[in-house]
């Protein structure tokens, strides 16, 4: 018999395909309601080290294995005496146990090559999956070149039994660009709009999909560079009246990453060719990036983006909503 292993690393940018590596282990526990009872989820940035230890060591009732899912796991591992107690927990984790540590990351261009801007082959957690391995398992989950976001559509499609045109998945791709939450949604709204009768058609996308993602975040990152919080919060709350505020916030992140690239490109003298090749967008989004990055200094997209990513895991850990949270930023922004 295959071992399983016990700890399943996932990382990257692509948290629809996150959620669906979590939901398969999910669904190997079992009965659904078995399987809740076998299922813990904590937030490395506020769960206390005990916290994580008991509900790993904790056997499993009524089923083969312990399902416990843990966002931001390093957030508070900062020195080498806590990593060393951490990967000394991870190593006598019993058998029963699936510990699945959830990173957030993306990928970024240096010295010519793409690389993982947090689990690096060198990154102490991947040196210990490493030497792990079967017990421990790493995959990356990057979010899909622009490029293949119409496979990627029609391939989902088919996936939640319906069809896409070619043409419509081209439609909806310029939308969407390469955002799969956003992307999944649509078309499961889509599907349904057609009934999954015939295949959706480019009419379908225009006339169903009312929101223009890309415009409405370029609109809405260009009146925050203009210190217009008026304008801004107006933009956000209408980007809200189309979308869930979960899958808003992923769109600014990645808006601001793409900034703080464009700057970094701007600054060793790349124009919108090199925005356009590195960055893997297309040239109206390459140019709208570069006028964009230049009302920053990369020091202070920097600074925007922490506070950013403080957002998430604090939106994530208490009862502020992402509304809110984004409401707050914009205010200070000003």
């Amino acid at each position: 018999m295959e071992e399983k292993p016990v700890v399943y690393i996932f990382h990257g940018d692509d948290e629809l395909a996150v959620n669906q590596a979590v939901a398969r282990l999910f669904e190997q526990l079992g009965d659904p309601a078995t399987a809740d009872m076998n299922t813990t989820r904590l937030d490395g940035a506020s769960a206390m080290e005990n916290d994580l230890m008991n509900a790993a060591a904790t056997m499993p009732f009524l089923a083969e294995r312990r399902l416990v899912v843990v966002m931001h796991p390093l957030a508070r591992l900062n020195d080498r005496n806590t990593q060393k107690r951490f990967c000394a927990m991870l190593e006598n984790l019993p058998d029963s146990t699936a510990l699945v540590l959830i990173i957030q990351d993306q990928q970024k261009f240096k010295q010519g090559s793409v690389q993982w801007e947090t689990l690096t082959d060198r990154h102490w957690l991947s040196v210990w999956c490493a030497q792990n391995k079967p017990r421990a398992y790493m995959k990356a989950f990057p979010l899909p070149q622009t490029g293949a976001m119409p496979n990627w559509i029609k391939a989902h499609a088919i996936e939640m039994g319906g069809k896409f045109d070619t043409d419509a998945a081209h439609e909806l791709a310029g939308l969407v660009e390469n955002n799969t939450r956003i992307a999944a949604q649509e078309i499961a709204k889509l599907l349904t709009y057609v009934n999954d009768q015939r295949p959706v058609s480019v009419k379908d996308v225009q006339e169903l999909t009312a929101f223009r993602a890309e415009a409405s975040i370029f609109d809405l990152v260009d009146s925050m560079a203009e210190r217009n919080p008026g304008k801004s919060l107006e933009l956000l709350h209408h980007l809200l009246e189309e979308q869930d505020e979960q899958s808003i916030f992923p769109m600014v992140v990645r808006q601001f990453r793409l900034l703080i690239q464009t700057r970094a490109l701007l600054d060793d003298g790349g124009g919108v060719d090199k925005i356009q090749q590195s960055l893997k967008v297309q040239p109206f989004v390459a140019r709208k990036l570069q006028g964009q990055a230049k009302r920053f200094s990369l020091e202070r997209l920097k600074q925007l983006y922490r506070e950013l990513l403080k957002i998430d895991i604090a939106a994530k850990s208490t009862e502020m909503s992402f509304s809110l949270a984004l409401d707050l930023f914009i205010t200070n922004l000003s």
